[in-house]
């Protein structure tokens, strides 16, 4: 019986690895098809500045390490993509470890964020949102489906295989701020876009997630340059913020309203770890406070729900009245916006991302089903968002009243997609789950085209 136990044991791995070969073949397919801006120019990698032969491959063999323990089947992407794009072996890897040098390559182009729970919003969902500042501009949706790992939705920069959020098939979701700056971090190891990855895919609640987060940092797989990180981390039932830098880790558990970071710390645990200068605390501080008046001041205290309307206007606040000079919440790093909507009744089925591809001033909140199976090309390769930045540089933005016309619009009939399915849902004891996926696929491609529309192209 156990040879038998044994043997099907090994069928079901070599099944496996052979899909995520598969998998791998299908994400060179995917360089080779949108990564246009690299199709005939090589990146350059960028060389660390006192670095040596030595040094890199040093460094190069501590994050492939990392990469087996906790992601394995990373390795075959890295060498599907060397031979989609006919790179030599390890290019694509070295991109992802020393980044690449803009200055020789086609550029292919501190954030905010908070959680609403669903005592705030009125209609039994759970509410995460991200503001994500950054100098990296060309930006691309994403999804992965890994065999034998959970698919997930997010966005995040040209080439890289990270993701800046996301959330997965099980309604997980996954945001990271950066943190205080501190004097306790590593190098060589996992950027927070690759951990948020890494989490998506492996974990089914966030109590796990906090789990494998703590235990990445504990084998020393995280690097985030001189800064820590916060993170927001959320399944339907359970939120978490969690604050850390390499050596020192700590999380509470979110039960009720609301709660936001905005880079500084907050845990008492953390600040005695914390080397963030006064004026940068001001300024985090300030930026918490503009979104606590426009969601808690202005709506909750009065009685009033918080919408997904309400937190993208809360995105937008481009201006601090009382000290113009203050770094605003959507300010002139500010690349994109992302609100997750984690529904409490059929979370696996009628979840959405709400995704800003771009600086929120300057375009639409598009609603994203996790049931989703493809995306837009233009999102895949970087095209749509890119247009988005032009209008950004130029200064072509328009009026916060015809963003919230157009995303109104889109609104409804997403809400009332998502209501009929949730019927169809409740009539079939939630077994109407390819045809729920097909109601809101539907309403995503009207969403799309309503977009594209108003965005002039």
């Amino acid at each position: 019986m156990n040879s038998l136990l044994r043997k099907w044991t090994s069928m079901v791995v070599l099944l496996l690895l052979a899909a995520v070969n598969i998998y791998a073949d299908d994400l060179g397919n995917i360089a080779e098809k949108y990564w246009v801006s690299w199709s005939k120019n090589k990146p350059v990698i960028k060389i660390p500045k006192n670095s040596t032969p030595e040094k890199m491959n040093a460094r190069r063999t501590k994050f492939l390490s990392i990469v087996k323990k906790f992601a394995p089947h990373w390795l075959e992407e890295f060498a599907a993509v060397d031979r989609a794009m006919g790179w030599e072996a390890g290019t694509y890897a070295d991109t992802i470890i020393f980044g690449v040098d803009y200055k020789k390559t086609p550029a292919p182009h501190e954030c905010t964020s908070w959680i609403i729970r669903p005592d705030l919003t009125g209609n039994g969902t759970l509410i995460l949102h991200k503001n994500r500042d950054s100098k990296a501009r060309y930006l691309v949706g994403m999804r992965r489906s890994v065999p034998g790992k959970n698919s997930w939705i997010g966005h995040g920069n040209y080439g890289n295989i990270g993701v800046n959020c996301g959330i997965n098939s099980k309604a997980l979701a996954v945001v990271m701020n950066s943190g205080d700056k501190t004097m306790e971090n590593n190098s060589n190891a996992l950027d927070t876009v690759h951990i948020a990855r890494i989490l998506l895919e492996e974990c089914n609640d966030a109590p796990s997630a906090i789990k494998l987060l703590e235990k990445i940092i504990s084998a020393n797989g995280y690097s985030h340059g001189d800064k820590g990180s916060i993170w927001f981390i959320t399944d339907p039932k359970k939120s978490f913020v969690v604050e850390h830098n390499a050596k020192h880790f700590h999380f509470k558990e979110v039960t009720s309203g609301f709660a936001i970071r905005a880079n500084a710390w907050h845990f008492p645990e953390m600040l005695t770890y914390s080397h963030l200068p006064p004026k940068r605390i001001v300024a985090n501080a300030r930026r918490e406070y503009a979104v606590r008046k426009a969601l808690i001041h202005d709506i909750a205290q009065k009685g009033k729900i918080i919408t997904p309307a309400d937190v993208a206007h809360a995105a937008r606040i481009s201006e601090i009245p009382e000290d113009k000079k203050c770094y605003p919440l959507c300010g002139k790093l500010t690349v994109a916006a992302t609100t997750f909507v984690i529904d409490q009744e059929f979370p696996e089925n009628l979840s959405y991302a709400s995704f800003a591809f771009g600086p929120p001033r300057h375009t639409f909140f598009i609603p994203v089903p996790i049931t989703i199976d493809e995306l837009p090309e233009s999102l895949l390769n970087g095209e749509f968002c890119n247009e988005i930045f032009k209008r950004f540089q130029k200064g072509e933005w328009k009026k916060e009243s015809e963003l919230q016309a157009v995303e109104e619009k889109i609104n409804t009939a997403f809400a009332e997609a998502i209501e009929t399915a949730r019927t169809l849902l409740r009539k079939t004891n939630g077994k109407a789950e390819k045809e729920a996926a097909a109601i809101l696929k539907k309403a995503f491609a009207k969403a799309w085209k309503t977009a594209v529309a108003a965005s002039g192209k």
